[in-house]
């Protein structure tokens, strides 16, 4: 997959995810979400991995959640969790769609889209 801007939804669970930060790390957030791109999905679109521009990652070295996340529901009724990770430096990482019962994501009811806070 070539690398494309953020899509709608992508942008509003990242707005949604920052606003539970504090202003420092609501800021960057916001920032690294502004100047990404979408480097890879995983084929089921499970995993949406992000490049940030002029931003030189560092080598792997661990990840963090912003929690806690969202949840919404798939065409069969089937929870899907919503996790959001940061790298090591706190910097934007990757969106990880999580269908709780096994099988692959159908099609998210983006209307049923609710956070656990």
């Amino acid at each position: 997959m070539s690398e494309r801007a953020l899509s709608s939804k992508e942008l509003l669970i990242i707005r949604k995810f920052a606003e539970r930060l504090d202003p420092g790390k609501r800021q960057i957030l916001i920032q690294d979400m502004e100047n990404a791109v979408v480097e890879s999905t995983r084929a089921n679109g499970e995993v949406i991995k992000f490049r940030i521009n002029g931003y030189a990652r560092p080598s792997y070295h661990g990840q963090h959640s912003y929690s806690p996340g969202g949840v919404l529901l798939d065409a069969d009724h089937t929870e899907i969790e919503v996790v959001l990770y940061a790298d090591e430096n706190d910097r934007l990482l990757e969106l990880e769609f999580i269908r709780r019962e096994e099988g692959d994501i159908i099609e998210p009811q983006w209307n049923t889209l609710r956070f656990l806070w």
